[in-house]
């Protein structure tokens, strides 16, 4: 199955003025059902993202994969052209945890870097 990665991402600071980094990650269901085997080296997503993270960063695996957290229940299904009710209930819940991106205290505006990014496929 066919897999056009689209991805949200937002940065945020502490209130030592240290960055992390939040992201939304949209694949296909087909392709990747599930996040897969957290503590395992297979090829599960979410030791994809894991190494793509330590990449990014240029550091070794076994450091960026305590970098990277997922949180509780982090996958929802979304289905295109669908009207069942028990259907559309994840996007209520999906909007609602990212509406935490948008929270202001944590963003530093006006600087040269951005607090906002997405694909633009």
């Amino acid at each position: 199955h066919w897999c056009d990665l689209r991805y949200i991402w937002v940065r945020e600071f502490t209130l030592e003025l240290k960055p992390h980094y939040h992201v939304l990650i949209l694949v296909n269901k087909d392709c990747f059902y599930s996040l897969g085997d957290f503590n395992s080296s297979n090829k599960s997503l979410a030791n994809m993202i894991r190494k793509a993270w330590s990449s990014a960063l240029r550091i070794d695996e076994e450091i960026g994969f305590n970098l990277v957290h997922f949180p509780k229940n982090p996958v929802y299904y979304l289905y295109r052209d669908t009207y069942q009710e028990d259907l559309i209930a994840p996007y209520g819940k999906l909007y609602k945890r990212l509406c935490y991106f948008a929270k202001f205290e944590s963003k530093i505006y006006g600087s040269k870097f951005r607090s906002f990014g997405c694909s633009q496929n």
